[in-house]
């Protein structure tokens, strides 16, 4: 029977690699004789859901990387990697994921994603000039120096134990000049939200944790150019809407505590969500 598999053309086969993590990717290898080589070279890394102890995961990832064959990576993504501590065996996790971070920036990563729990976001990370999409989970960030991303168009940040700052949000969306869609989800310490680019077009607010309690300000959100609004979630403070003239679709849908409110330049307030 001919192998029907291996004359597939590589742009297919590729695009079929895209949808598999790499744990799985490798054992197709038995589907094709063509396929034994062909995935050391997809540009799709998709690094998810690896359980294994340190010493097994840091190694699967360090081989699978030094066996790749590409100069050029269309998405790295580096998610839900399981540390199983074992005392006799100490990581430094930043340390770790450092390399396999810089492997993505010099092979030029369009698409990144990285969810690494309580790691720091590494510098290198910030100047990446071919990122087109970046999403940032459980990392800490702040405080961000510079940023020069100016390729990109869509930036996620969901980062609970972050100290990102108002300061941070205004350096990363001067630093990213083709922006079009923000999503910021559950952001502690933000206080001011301007966007003033003409290309940012979709911001997403999603659950703002700092409660009244802590005495913390409204959060202001001044959009004079945006195009879609979205409040979603658990919002635990006062919301300020200022110059959201340009606005043409909203979404405010989002719980909250008592006596928060929703006030918008020119409108009266009210309390908002579900």
């Amino acid at each position: 029977m001919a192998d029907l598999l291996s004359s597939l053309p590589d742009e297919l086969i590729y695009h079929i690699f895209s949808f598999v993590p790499i744990k799985e990717l490798v054992r197709t290898c038995v589907l094709s004789k063509r396929w034994q080589h062909i995935w050391a070279s997809t540009p799709y890394l998709n690094f998810e859901n690896i359980r294994y102890n340190n010493e097994v995961s840091a190694s699967f990832i360090n081989r699978f990387l030094s066996l790749y064959s590409s100069e050029t990576i269309e998405k790295f993504s580096l998610r839900n990697i399981t540390w199983f501590k074992r005392d006799d065996f100490k990581m430094d996790e930043s340390a770790t994921y450092m390399p396999w971070l810089q492997f993505a920036v010099d092979c030029g990563v369009k698409d990144l994603s990285v969810c690494a729990c309580e790691c720091q976001l590494p510098l290198l990370v910030h100047s990446c000039s071919s990122i087109v999409k970046l999403e940032l989970y459980s990392l800490i960030i702040g405080p961000i120096g510079s940023i020069s991303w100016p390729l990109l168009k869509s930036l996620t940040i969901n980062c609970p134990v972050s100290w990102l700052s108002d300061d941070d949000i205004r350096k990363i969306l001067i630093g990213s000049p083709k922006l079009e869609f923000l999503k910021l989800r559950s952001c502690k310490f933000i206080n001011d939200i301007e966007v003033k680019s003409s290309s940012v077009r979709e911001l997403v607010i999603d659950g703002f944790t700092s409660a009244k309690d802590c005495m913390h300000p409204p959060l202001e959100i001044y959009t004079p150019k945006l195009r879609v609004l979205r409040i979603l979630g658990h919002v635990l403070m006062d919301v300020r809407l200022t110059n959201v003239s340009s606005v043409v679709e909203a979404e405010i849908n989002f719980c909250h505590a008592e006596n928060t409110t929703m006030t918008s330049e020119g409108g009266g307030g009210g309390g908002g969500g579900d």
